[in-house]
């Protein structure tokens, strides 16, 4: 049990200890970091819209061209 507790001690402490530095050696503030990867996650999402209706019209060709329909 002694063991156990010490394990856990230590895990906090290097938990808090991380949490401790990542806050100190963070580029920007909290707030602006987040706008910026929320901006970067909402760009990668508009690309793969984007790609995913240009591959759709594709198919949609595609399936056409194969049914006969041109």
């Amino acid at each position: 049990m002694n063991k156990f507790l010490n394990f856990m001690g230590g895990l906090f402490l290097g938990a808090m200890a991380g949490a401790l530095a990542g806050l100190l050696i963070a580029p920007k503030p909290g707030d602006q970091l987040r706008k910026e990867l929320q901006q970067e996650i909402d760009d990668i999402l508009d690309d793969a819209r984007e790609a995913s209706k240009a591959k759709r019209v594709e198919m949609e060709q595609d399936l056409s061209r194969l049914r006969g329909d041109e």
